[in-house]
């Protein structure tokens, strides 16, 4: 309930199914209003609707597969820890002065304000 009290609008508490979070992420999606399709954060331009993420201008390629609609390799509780590291690599990060994704402990991650 804390990470509503701060502003989230939904939270998932675990263990969860991928089919849960899939789910809670579309939802989030349809509430999205249309001005809003696309994000930009310094150098850093999402498009959720073209599925589009460029960096500087250049386009990322990312592979998370219909929110892991494979069979991870992983400890499923740490799965998308695992993403936000890979994400992170790509975007060329420092996790010690992140750029784009900030971590919040004990509650998840946020996007990041450029100062």
């Amino acid at each position: 309930m804390k990470g509503l009290d701060l502003g989230a609008e939904d939270y998932i508490t675990k263990p969860f199914s991928v089919r849960e979070l899939k789910a809670r992420i579309n939802t989030a999606l349809r509430r999205i209003a249309p001005e809003a399709q696309r994000i930009e954060l310094g150098g850093l331009v999402l498009q959720p609707d073209a599925r589009a993420v460029t960096l500087d201008g250049q386009q990322i390629d990312l592979t998370l597969q219909d929110v892991w609609g494979y069979q991870a390799q992983t400890d499923a509780s740490r799965t998308v820890d695992y993403h936000i590291r890979a994400l992170r690599v790509k975007l060329g990060e420092d996790v010690r002065q992140p750029r784009f994704i900030q971590t919040v402990h004990g509650s998840g991650y946020r996007m990041r304000k450029e100062d």
